[in-house]
């Protein structure tokens, strides 16, 4: 495969279409950062990775969609807490 010099530091590197060609994204992150806009990560079934039960728009639950998109997961799993029902909480507290 042809390189790029990098007249700068001296250092022999792929040019950007090359690496596309020959590179597999993991993440969606990593497709992003190669170009590639139309990337669908693989189908996994949801037993192949874990449910939250984290509120929606919790800091807890942002993280666990983020460790998803780092590791290649789908982002959304069917079994993911999606209301606030069923919580113990005292809603007439202020």
């Amino acid at each position: 495969m042809p390189v790029a010099q990098d007249s700068e530091a001296g250092i022999l590197r792929s040019t950007r279409a090359e690496w596309k060609e020959r590179a597999v994204p993991k993440s969606v992150l990593d497709a992003i950062k190669l170009g590639l806009w139309d990337f669908e990560p693989e189908v996994m079934e949801r037993g192949q990775y874990d449910a939250t039960n984290e509120l929606p728009g919790s800091d807890q639950k942002l993280d666990i969609l983020a460790a998803r998109i780092a590791t290649g997961e789908p982002l959304w799993h069917p079994s993911d807490r999606r209301d606030c029902e069923d919580m113990d909480i005292d809603v007439t507290r202020r």
